[in-house]
């Protein structure tokens, strides 16, 4: 067994906080909790992320990493035009295999936004995904401006936030994260979604050199 270090202890204290705000909601997250399941105190868990606050802009980013993690675990090429399509399969398949990451992710965002820390990580999570979607784009449609590339990457996560959003809202992740009879039908319905606007966008992207 690997003796602790400090990076691994800090990575138990994300996971069991991420597991947490799945489980109770932000709302219902205390860092004595999060201690208990770690088994560490509570001064120890202070002094590693600071408060509650502190430990949620830890949580954000571990979701954005695992986010980057997806993409490199299927070799995502961002410099290729079949890159987008493979970043939109990547995002369809880890909302199937890993809708916490996801049913967290939007509980923060609609939950904890009024903590300025908190507002601040989520607003470089999406600055971040901006810029991967506009050079994903700019692969795939070389002739493409600055401001096409800025309008397809913003409806482009849109319409992703929103589906996740409403994935979360209706129990669609929830069903896929319970699994049982019900996870298969949920697992579908975002598979749909998602493969239905790839095909719109594989569409606007071909037509887009003719214009």
């Amino acid at each position: 067994m690997s003796p602790e270090t400090p990076e691994s202890r800090r990575g138990a204290i994300v996971d069991a906080a991420l597991a947490l705000v799945v489980e109770r909601g932000f709302e219902g997250l205390r860092l004595r909790d999060v201690a208990d399941a770690v088994g560490i105190n509570s001064a120890t868990l202070v002094y590693h992320v600071g408060s509650k606050e502190g430990l949620i802009v830890e949580v954000v980013r571990a979701i954005m990493a695992r986010f980057r993690g997806f993409n490199a675990e299927r070799g995502v090429d961002f410099c290729t035009p079949d890159g987008l399509f493979g970043h939109l399969a990547t995002i369809r398949e880890s909302m199937v295999a890993a809708p916490h990451l996801y049913l967290a992710l939007t509980e923060i965002a609609v939950r904890a936004r009024r903590y300025p820390q908190i507002a601040k990580a989520l607003e470089e999570s999406l600055t971040g995904w901006t810029w991967v979607f506009r050079r994903l784009y700019g692969a795939a449609a070389p002739s493409a401006d600055a401001a096409q590339l800025s309008a397809w990457a913003a409806t482009s996560i849109a319409f992703l936030w929103g589906t996740s959003l409403r994935s979360n809202a209706d129990g669609t992740l929830a069903a896929i994260a319970a699994g049982g009879e019900g996870a298969e039908k949920a697992a579908a319905a975002i598979r749909s979604a998602v493969d239905g606007y790839a095909v719109l966008i594989r569409r606007e992207v071909a037509a887009w050199p003719s214009r």
